[in-house]
C-alpha cells in the first residue's frame, strides 16, 4: 500500500513548480535579450512543461494572470521558434509573461 502525498505535500509541490517555471522564464529572457534564440528554447520548453500541469491552478487561483499567461505561452512559442525572432515583440512578450508568472508565485505562495 502506497501513501498518497498529502495536502501539504502537493501544496509545496506546486509552490516550487511555480517558482521553478518563474525562474525559467527569466532564464529564457535573459537569453533572448542576449539574442541566443537557441539558449533560449531550453528553459522555454521545460516552464511550458510546467504551465501544462499547473496553468489550470493558476486559473482557479488567479484568473486574472491565467488570461495574460497562457496566451503569452502560445505567443512567445510562436515568436521564438521562427527561423529569424523579431526581438522587440519577443522580448515584450515575454517581460509581460515573466511579470505575471512573478505576480503568480505571489498568489500560489499565498494560497492553500
Amino acid at each position: 500500500m502506497t501513501d498518497s502525498p498529502t495536502t501539504a505535500q502537493k501544496i509545496a509541490f506546486r509552490r516550487k513548480t511555480i517558482r521553478t517555471m518563474k525562474d525559467e522564464l527569466d532564464q529564457t529572457l535573459s537569453s533572448v535579450q542576449s539574442r541566443n534564440y537557441q539558449a533560449a528554447k531550453t528553459p522555454f520548453e521545460s516552464a511550458k512543461k510546467k504551465w501544462f500541469t499547473f496553468g489550470g491552478t493558476i486559473k482557479r487561483i488567479a484568473p486574472d494572470l491565467y488570461e495574460i499567461i497562457d496566451p503569452g505561452f502560445k505567443t512567445v512559442n510562436t515568436l521564438l521558434n521562427q527561423a529569424s525572432p523579431q526581438q522587440g515583440n519577443l522580448t515584450a512578450q515575454l517581460q509581460r509573461v515573466v511579470e505575471a508568472a512573478t505576480k503568480a508565485v505571489t498568489i500560489s505562495d499565498a494560497t492553500e
